[in-house]
C-alpha cells in the first residue's frame, strides 16, 4: 500500500505552493513551508478547513476548497512534474515483477492521481483509492481499509509506506 505525495512521488513542493495560492486568494500571504508540513497527510477537506482558519475565510464550504487545492496542486504538478522520489520507482517496479499485489492510497483526490499515473509505466497499481473514494480521510483507517478490502487482503497482511503522521496513524 504505497502513498502518493512524498513517499512514492516528489510532490510537496506543488501542494506547497497550492496552499500558498489558496491562501492568497483570500488576501493571506504569510504560508511558510513550517505551517505546510503540518497539514501533510490529511484529508483535502481538513486542510481546507484549516487553511479557511488561517485566512479567516468563514462560511465557505471545505469540500468544495479542496477541490480547488487539488485543482491548483494538479496545474502545479502538470507545469512541473512530479517525479519518482529516489529508490521508489525500484522497489515499485520489484514488486510487480514479484506479482504482489499494489494499491495506491492516497488523500490526494482521485482526478489528480489518475492525471499523474497517466504519466507513468500503466500497470503499477490494482487499486487507487483516492482521498475522494472514502468517507472518513487520513488519520481515519478507512482509506488503508478500503484498499486493503478492494484488493482482496487482509489489513494485517499488507505493508504500507507512509511519510506523514496522519498516513501512519491511518
Amino acid at each position: 500500500l504505497w502513498d502518493f505525495d512524498g513517499p512514492l512521488v516528489e510532490s510537496e513542493d506543488s501542494w506547497f505552493r497550492a496552499e500558498r495560492r489558496l491562501l492568497a486568494d483570500w488576501g493571506f500571504h504569510g504560508w511558510t513551508r513550517e505551517d505546510a508540513n503540518a497539514l501533510v497527510g490529511n484529508h483535502l477537506a481538513e486542510s481546507a478547513r484549516i487553511l479557511m482558519g488561517i485566512a479567516g475565510a468563514t462560511g465557505l464550504d471545505p469540500e468544495h476548497y479542496a477541490g480547488v487545492l487539488a485543482s491548483y496542486a494538479l496545474e502545479d504538478i502538470q507545469e512541473r512534474g512530479a517525479p519518482f522520489r529516489p529508490g521508489a520507482d525500484t522497489l515499485l517496479y520489484q514488486a510487480r515483477e514479484a506479482d504482489l499485489a499494489c494499491a495506491l492510497v492516497s488523500a490526494t483526490f482521485s482526478h489528480v492521481l489518475s492525471a499523474v499515473l497517466a504519466t507513468m509505466r500503466p500497470g503499477l497499481f490494482d487499486v487507487v483509492v483516492g482521498g475522494d473514494d472514502v468517507v472518513h480521510g487520513k488519520p481515519h483507517p478507512e482509506p488503508y481499509l478500503e484498499a486493503a478490502r478492494r484488493l482482496g487482503v487482509a489489513p494485517g497482511d499488507c505493508v504500507a509506506f507512509e511519510d506523514s503522521h496522519p498516513g501512519s496513524t491511518s
